[in-house]
């Protein structure tokens, strides 16, 4: 098992970056958040603005862009549509259902069957699943900004840029 932790800035300019750290404090890592516009608040990314990309950089600045497109009907945000573009391989996330004790999201990955995220409000964690195995937690503090902790089981099925990203999708939907 690895783990990995990083804080999450609740504001975010298009020039930030958030460095990852391994648990022994060295580097993996660090992901950008770039959008069509300059600052903007996690509550108005989705009702105001039609795309927006994360992107990961690793160690050998090799970077992964995180696309979202928002349908036209903005009050249907929770029904948008997630990219996941790493050289050629593209994944496309969809947001099964919104319940007030956890969401679930189905990663559709080409040579991977499905893999299920499901996070616990009470418990503040999240958790991939791939049948009724784990790959991965996360888990992060209540205050602000977010003491982030990830424990990853198999990254050769579930990669931790992936897993970076599809936290902060429900980072959004959460709101």
């Amino acid at each position: 098992m690895n783990t990995y932790k990083f804080t999450e800035p609740f504001f975010l300019t298009s020039k930030h970056k958030t460095t990852v750290y391994k648990a022994d404090e060295s580097k993996v890592g660090y992901i950008q958040k770039m959008y069509d516009n300059d600052v903007q608040r996690y509550v108005s990314l989705f009702l105001d603005k039609l795309y927006f990309q994360y992107n990961f950089y690793n160690p050998e600045g090799e970077r992964i862009s995180f696309i979202k497109n928002i349908k036209e009907n903005k009050k249907d945000y929770i029904r948008s549509r997630w990219l996941y573009k790493k050289e050629n391989d593209n994944v496309i996330i969809t947001n099964k259902t919104k319940l007030k004790t956890n969401i679930r999201f189905q990663i559709d990955m080409e040579e991977h069957s499905p893999i299920e995220v499901t996070r616990d409000f009470a418990e503040n964690k999240v958790v991939f699943w791939k049948g009724n195995k784990q790959l991965a937690v996360i888990n992060h503090t209540k205050t602000l900004p977010r003491k982030i902790t990830v424990h990853t089981y198999n990254e050769d099925v579930l990669p931790l840029d992936l897993i970076f990203f599809i936290y902060f999708v429900y980072r959004i939907y959460s709101i």
